[in-house]
């Protein structure tokens, strides 16, 4: 009985603090137009948004995005069964590497994690948390590996939308998708470059579910243009989250008619076969 109370407690005193670290429940996603894809890409055709999910064979999932000059590829490994010497975990343990490759940028950098690499793979593992199902792996641990081949821009962004379709990709249970954008603004509240704004927001969005998971704002701004950035980068987020189906669901397509080819190879080979070994069994 002095359990169940302190249970009740414990369960009040969560929800009166605030909203869940996680969603309870998992939403099924709102179907996608083809033709509404077409036309926002028109709109936006100048952040083309390109990704390919299942590039690289040793891993479990993996996904290569391209956006606008940005070039990301990200891997999961997992869920994989945790060392003895981390001890027992009821939950998964997500562990996440962020990295930019020596010729990202127009210098040449360095091989070894800086402070900044490890900045972004705290943000990563930060974005991503809320959104997977950790509690369906127990004393497991799934790593996320992302490496940064052209920085041209939004390469938060762009880490947090290729380590979301490379979990997918993996097979790994999740509330929703994860869409994540970059704006910046100017004092007059017009989309312009990093360099000619006065501030510049960043947010990762399960858009299906309603939840932000991670948002950073930086400069000096009124409070009309921080409204407008945050309004400007959920209607971002949510043609991203559009797009990310769109690309899965040709992935899908593209793997199951490659099994159905082979499927029909190997049968008839096998006929073949079966038809030599009659003709030497006539004979």
């Amino acid at each position: 009985f002095l359990f169940l109370i302190i249970g009740v407690l414990s369960v009040s005193k969560m929800s009166s603090g605030g909203r869940l670290e996680v969603p309870t429940t998992s939403i099924v996603p709102v179907p996608y137009n083809i033709d509404s894809i077409v036309e926002e890409e028109k709109s936006f055709s100048s952040k083309h948004i390109h990704i390919e999910p299942s590039v690289i064979t040793q891993a479990q999932g993996s996904a290569y995005l391209e956006h606008d000059q940005t070039k990301v590829i990200a891997a999961c490994y997992g869920p994989q069964p945790t060392h003895v010497r981390r001890g027992f975990s009821a939950t998964c343990v997500l562990d996440c590497d962020v990295k930019f490759a020596p010729f990202s940028g127009n210098k040449r950098r360095k091989d070894q994690p800086t402070d900044g690499d490890k900045e972004l793979s705290e943000s990563l593992a930060s974005a991503l948390l809320p959104c997977v199902c950790l509690s369906k792996y127990p004393k497991s641990i799934i790593h996320v590996q992302v490496t940064v081949l052209e920085d041209g821009g939004s390469a938060f962004a762009s880490v947090v939308n290729a380590a979301c379709m490379a979990l997918v990709d993996a097979g790994v249970e999740m509330f929703d998708l994860l869409a994540a954008c970059s704006i910046a603004m100017d004092e007059k509240g017009d989309i312009v470059s990093k360099e000619q704004s006065c501030g510049e927001l960043t947010m990762v969005l399960m858009s299906s579910v309603g939840e932000v998971t991670l948002m950073e704002q930086k400069g000096k701004m009124s409070d009309a243009i921080s409204q407008k950035m945050i309004q400007q980068a959920v209607e971002e987020c949510g043609r991203i989250h559009v797009l990310q189906q769109h690309f899965l669901s040709q992935s899908h397509i593209e793997k199951n008619t490659f099994e159905a080819e082979e499927d029909d190879e190997e049968s008839e080979e096998k006929e073949e076969d079966d038809d030599v070994m009659g003709e030497e069994a006539d004979e």
